[in-house]
């Protein structure tokens, strides 16, 4: 065998399914399996036609409008309902104020009364006549 022949028959054995004979020591190729190369492009899968990309672009972007619109007047109707909400709790706080304050008037009209009527008795336990009493603390209505 040629030495220039070595590195072509080494090439070629790597490419393809060898087997070892002990006897010869050589490598010989058992079967020559002839492929296409890969090629970048080969992985790519095949491009659409582009009036169909487009379409389909055009019916995604479509559907985000659709989705974002529902969102958006989700998230406004949500607010509504929040604001109303607040606006009921600042009614019934108001009515709740209204509330305290007039018990708070009862009571110190109360305190009152009860002052002109232990002042007057106090008046009338000292001595002092019915008419200057009346005079001085009209009696409660």
């Amino acid at each position: 065998m040629c030495s220039s022949h070595a590195p072509l028959r080494t090439l070629l054995l790597l490419q393809t399914t060898s087997t070892w004979r002990k006897d010869v020591q050589v490598l010989y190729p058992r079967e020559v399996k002839k492929r296409p190369l890969a090629l970048a492009e080969d992985e790519k899968p095949p491009t659409k036609n582009p009036i169909e990309k487009l379409r389909g672009q055009q019916s995604a972007a479509s559907k985000q409008r659709v989705l974002k619109a529902r969102r958006m007047r989700q998230i406004e109707e949500t607010k509504l309902e929040l604001k109303q909400r607040e606006v009921k709790l600042k009614e019934d706080h108001a009515e709740v104020e209204l509330a305290l304050k007039q018990v708070q008037l009862q009571a110190a009209q109360r305190d009152a009364l009860v002052q002109v009527v232990l002042a007057r008795k106090q008046l009338l336990d000292s001595g002092i006549s019915v008419d200057e009493v009346d005079r001085l603390l009209p009696p409660p209505a």
